[in-house]
């Protein structure tokens, strides 16, 4: 394989970027079983060495996929964008670590901007976000009144979006939201205590 894969290096000095189909040549495969192998493809099984070929290729050449060229076929980029207040308590970094987590098992990479409180720094971002695209947000906001005029672009552009935690002062915003129900948590905070004898 060693030279094989000295030819396809060579052959880079004049063309340009590695592409998957120097991969697939090395491989003995075709293109779209390196695309399907390395994405790791739901729905498509490949016998243990076809993968192992196709693994080994990529590391010799030190392929990485082209996920922006990817992300113009599919049409989606396969990342979320999660816009916090800020990573000052613990509360919060566990809330960071369990959505990361979850996306991240779920195929998306997690883009983290963090407000601090400020709305134009959270409009800032949302920007951002739109701009690269992102398949979603996922937004602790500040909820301020009459400073929801980006919130209201992101429900415009039917751009999918989540809010997460109080949503009273949304002024009638159709956003899906994910919150605590507090009445409920103090019912059962009190009743715990009343069992344990406090």
């Amino acid at each position: 394989m060693s030279n094989a894969v000295a030819k396809i290096l060579d052959d880079l000095k004049e063309r340009g970027a590695l592409k998957g189909i120097d991969v697939a040549n090395i491989a003995s495969v075709s293109p779209a079983t390196v695309s399907h192998v390395l994405g790791n493809r739901p729905g498509f099984a490949y016998a243990r060495n076809t993968r192992f070929r196709v693994f080994d290729a990529a590391r010799e050449l030190q392929y990485v996929p082209n996920l922006v060229s990817a992300s113009l076929r599919k049409q989606r980029t396969c990342t979320i964008g999660l816009i916090l207040p800020a990573l000052d308590s613990a509360i919060v970094i566990r809330k960071f670590d369990i959505i990361e987590r979850e996306f991240r098992r779920a195929g998306y990479h997690v883009l983290m901007g963090l407000s601090r409180g400020e709305v134009e720094t959270e409009r800032t971002y949302l920007d951002g976000f739109y701009s690269r695209r992102v398949d979603g947000v996922v937004l602790f906001p500040m909820l301020r009144h009459g400073e929801i005029d980006h919130l209201r672009r992101l429900i415009k552009a039917q751009f999918p979006s989540v809010i997460v935690g109080e949503h009273e002062d949304s002024e009638g915003l159709n956003f899906s939201y994910v919150d605590v129900n507090r009445e409920r948590g103090h019912e059962l905070a009190v009743q715990h205590l009343i069992e344990h004898g406090h």
